[in-house]
């Protein structure tokens, strides 16, 4: 009978602990304090037993077992030596990686903030753990290079090193599956009106461009599970404008032929064109705008530039995959031959809308006989803006598809130009609030 009684016991015992661990278990610190509590407890457990062992007397495989278990535990020590040593900063193995938001920090707490401290800690402990970024890249680049699997939903790997970027509908977009609704049509078309209306009163040409997706333009490139459509959102929203007195400005066609030709128009990994398509583009708008203001010089060819050609590390596709260090691409580089009258870089701090660094506004100026621009675009702007401050003698560029009335008031421009990246088309349908320049 007592035998009874311990085994019961003993089994509601385990049964109070098992019950008891899973209800801490839902605490995530508790997960970081068991493997701390492992580790602490375990490794002079096994220190201690070795001590005791006849090295003598062990057998071959027993002797090759001990190797392997006192290896692996080096190897799961490394992160912990690295977090208390910091000896991977600065170093070959901290690698590169942009993962486009702000890490966890540990912050101090008050007391009747204590309650939050296990997630503070826990996420802070995920985000900032040795070797952190060696081990992600790792891992990511055995599944990218070795087995073709993308770590992220965002990242479409392609053939020919290609990396395509998913988002915002556009896999979707080129496969045919959505389309724009009558309402969605309206809406935009409303707005891009509104703003024509707003300035030809004010005596300002309007215009609108579109930049293409690039698994538009490399759709050849893609998985071979895809079949792409040749007309999307955009041609939807081309056709509903076309007799309401807008013409979205069309660079496909120039694309296409340029990347038929063999020419790189985008760089592989990164969801950006680079400058080759930058100037492609500059060329059409150039030419749309000079049939209304005459005052512009001719587009300039590529022969009017220097170009070079680097090697450029990184790219946004290749940070999403945590592969910056291992996916290399090209970059390009253009200077005007006509040194004449060269355009100067203008730094103004009240168009510092922006705290992130790369999103300021960009100014050009340079002194000839020609409009003034001012021009609503996104990222794509980074390989444009220089081309583009060619042909005015004054333009700014602000990373915004607000449609910002502050410094349309400011500027007084003659030309106001919004460019919008193929999969962002449902920007043109928004009326955001934003704070006016003082």
């Amino acid at each position: 009978m007592d035998k009874v009684n311990s085994i019961l016991v003993l089994v509601l015992a385990f049964l109070a602990s098992l019950g008891l661990y899973f209800l801490l278990d839902k605490s995530p610190l508790f997960y970081c304090a068991n493997i701390g509590l492992i580790l602490f407890i375990s490794l002079p457990l096994i220190f201690w037993r070795i001590l005791k062992l006849k090295l003598r007397e062990l057998k071959k495989d027993q002797i090759g077992k001990l190797v392997f278990v006192f290896v692996f535990f080096v190897i799961i020590c490394f992160p912990l030596i690295d977090q208390l040593t910091s000896m991977s900063k600065d170093s070959k193995f901290e690698f590169k990686m942009n993962e486009k938001r702000i890490l966890s920090r540990y912050e101090s707490l008050e007391f009747d903030e204590i309650d939050s401290f296990p997630n503070m800690f826990t996420n802070f402990f995920n985000d900032h753990f040795g070797l952190r970024s060696m081990f992600i890249s790792t891992n990511n680049y055995v599944k990218t290079v070795n087995f073709g699997i993308s770590s992220t939903k965002k990242v479409i790997l392609g053939g020919n090193d290609w990396l395509f970027y998913n988002d915002c509908n556009s896999l979707q977009d080129h496969l045919g599956n959505i389309s724009l609704s009558d309402g969605q049509l309206n809406k935009i078309s409303l707005n891009l009106l509104k703003r024509k209306a707003y300035l030809k009163a004010r005596g300002i040409e309007y215009f609108v461009a579109f930049l293409p997706d690039k698994m538009g333009v490399y759709s050849s490139d893609l998985p071979a599970k895809y079949n792409t459509v040749d007309t999307t959102r955009i041609d939807q929203l081309i056709d509903f404008i076309a007799d309401k007195g807008i013409k979205i400005i069309d660079v496909r066609s120039q694309f296409l032929k340029a990347a038929k030709s063999g020419k790189q128009l985008y760089q592989k990994n990164d969801s950006h064109w680079n400058k080759n398509g930058g100037l492609i583009a500059s060329q059409v708008i150039i030419d749309n705008i000079k049939k209304k203001m005459k005052t512009i010089r001719k587009p300039y060819s590529s022969e009017d530039y220097e170009i070079t050609e680097k090697e450029k590390r990184g790219g946004d596709l290749s940070n999403l995959l945590g592969l910056y260090d291992f996916l290399p691409g090209k970059r390009f580089d253009y200077k005007l031959k006509d040194k004449s009258n060269p355009k100067k870089n203008i730094v103004e701090p009240k168009y510092g809308i922006y705290k992130i660094e790369y999103k300021h506004t960009f100014i050009h100026e340079r002194d000839i006989n020609a409009p003034k621009l001012l021009v609503f675009n996104d990222s794509f702007i980074s390989y444009i803006h220089g081309f583009l401050g060619d042909y005015f003698s004054r333009s700014v560029y602000v990373w915004s598809h607000d449609f910002r009335k502050d410094f349309i008031q400011i500027e007084k421009p003659d030309i106001v130009l919004h460019m919008f990246v193929e999969r962002s088309i449902m920007e043109l349908g928004k009326n955001k609030k934003y704070y006016p320049l003082k």
